[in-house]
C-alpha cells in the first residue's frame, strides 16, 4: 500500500497547507472581483476586462488542487484532528467555479487565458508557438483537463476574439457579473471565505498562524 505523501508531515504544516489551497481560490477573487464587478467603473472597460482575464484563469488553478484537498483530509482524519469547516469551504467554493466555468465555452477559456499571458506576462510570441497545450475546465468531466491545439487552430480561435477585442472582453464579464452563478458565489464570498472577516479567524481556530512556512 502506497503512503500518503503527507504522512510524514505534522498536523499542523497539513492544516497550514489546506489553508493555503483555500486561500488560492479566495485572494485572486478578493484582488480581482471588486474592479470587474464594479459598477461604479462601468465606464472603464478595459480595467474591467482585464482585471477578469487575470482573475478567470485562477479558478483552473484552484481546482487543479482537489486531489491534495482529499489526501489531506484523509490523513487529518486518520490523526483525529480538527480541522473546523475548511475543507467544506474548499468543496463549496469548488462546486460555485464549476458553476461559473459552465457560463464559458472552450473556446472563451483558451481565449481568456491568452489574455492573461498577455496582460500579466507579456507574452506575445505565445503566437509563435508551434502546438499548445491550454487547461480548461470541462463540463462533461467536471474536471480540467488539457485541450491540445495546433499552432493554427489556435491563430484562428484568436482571430475570432480580437478584431473585436472591445466589444467581446465586455461581454464576457457581463455574461459572468448577470448570472446567477455570480451572485450565489459573492454571497458565498461574504459569508464563509472574505480574509479578513472569515479566513483569519479559521487560521486563528486553526491555531495555524504562526506554524505557516516555519516547519
Amino acid at each position: 500500500m502506497t503512503s500518503s505523501p503527507f504522512t510524514s508531515q505534522s498536523s499542523k504544516v497539513l492544516k497550514c497547507r489546506a489553508v493555503e489551497l483555500l486561500a488560492v481560490g479566495v485572494i485572486p477573487f478578493e484582488q480581482w472581483s471588486h474592479v470587474f464587478a464594479n459598477p461604479q467603473l462601468g465606464q472603464w472597460e478595459g480595467l474591467r476586462a482585464k482585471a477578469f482575464a487575470v482573475w478567470f484563469s485562477t479558478m483552473a488553478d484552484f481546482l487543479k488542487g482537489e486531489r491534495d484537498w482529499s489526501a489531506l483530509k484523509t490523513e487529518l482524519d486518520l490523526r483525529g484532528e480538527r480541522y473546523e469547516d475548511v475543507f467544506e469551504r474548499l468543496a463549496v467554493l469548488s462546486a460555485h467555479y464549476r458553476s461559473v466555468l459552465t457560463l464559458y465555452s472552450v473556446e472563451d477559456q483558451i481565449f481568456l487565458r491568452d489574455r492573461r499571458l498577455q496582460n500579466v506576462h507579456g507574452r506575445l510570441h505565445t503566437f509563435l508557438r508551434d502546438a499548445h497545450a491550454i487547461p480548461v475546465f470541462n463540463p462533461d468531466s467536471g474536471a480540467i483537463e488539457k485541450v491540445d491545439k495546433t499552432a493554427a487552430e489556435y491563430r484562428d480561435i484568436m482571430a475570432r476574439y480580437y478584431p473585436r477585442l472591445r466589444d467581446v472582453s465586455k461581454e464576457l464579464v457581463d455574461r459572468l457579473v448577470k448570472s446567477s452563478q455570480f451572485a450565489r458565489l459573492t454571497v458565498y464570498y461574504e459569508a464563509k471565505l472574505r480574509v479578513a472577516t472569515n479566513l483569519g479567524p479559521l487560521i486563528e481556530a486553526l491555531g495555524v498562524g504562526a506554524a505557516c512556512g516555519s516547519e
